[in-house]
């Protein structure tokens, strides 16, 4: 699934995949934070609780110097932390 796919129909069920995760890292290596952070919001939108779309959300707007942006991602992700059995 291209990155286009992804935000190319908001209101379709982004089903979040490992494939998903892992072109998201991958933008992130690659330093294409801009990128990423276009990408995002609609899979967040239809997985609020998956804590490594808010910790890559939040890296990606630090990497931008947007510190309050990147705190609040960040605070997200930790809230969305599932707990360790």
């Amino acid at each position: 699934m291209s990155n286009r796919a992804i935000i190319e129909n908001k209101s379709r069920q982004i089903l979040f995949s490992d494939h998903i995760r892992k072109n998201l890292v991958t933008l992130f290596k690659n330093g294409e934070y801009q990128k990423l952070l276009d990408i995002i919001p609609p899979i967040i939108e239809k997985n609020p609780n998956e804590n490594i779309l808010w910790y890559l959300k939040g890296l990606s707007f630090a990497k931008l110097k947007n510190f309050k942006d990147a705190v609040t991602s960040l605070k997200n992700s930790i809230k969305n932390k599932p707990s360790k059995p």
